[in-house]
């Protein structure tokens, strides 16, 4: 996992524009924490919820933000 992490944050280095560097970079580590967070709440879910229901709220989020992401993609005329 670090090696993906490091990998690509050099990618971003070599290819982008000076002024570009550090807002890519800084959505990239943003996205570090909202995966530690909804770790932590998947795993307090399955004190409360079985693995499958767990398992079902997470499909179910991921589909609905695949549609709101492709949505928001064709409203601002990027297809």
């Amino acid at each position: 996992m670090n090696g993906m992490w490091t990998g690509s944050n050099n990618y971003i280095m070599e290819t982008r524009k000076t002024h570009r560097r550090l807002v890519l970079l800084g959505f990239l580590n943003s996205l570090n924490v909202m995966t530690s967070v909804l770790t932590l709440l998947g795993g307090m879910m399955l004190g409360y919820l079985t693995y499958e229901m767990v398992f079902l709220t997470a499909v179910i989020t991921l589909g609905l933000s695949l549609i709101v992401v492709r949505n928001f993609r064709t409203e601002n005329g990027v297809h």
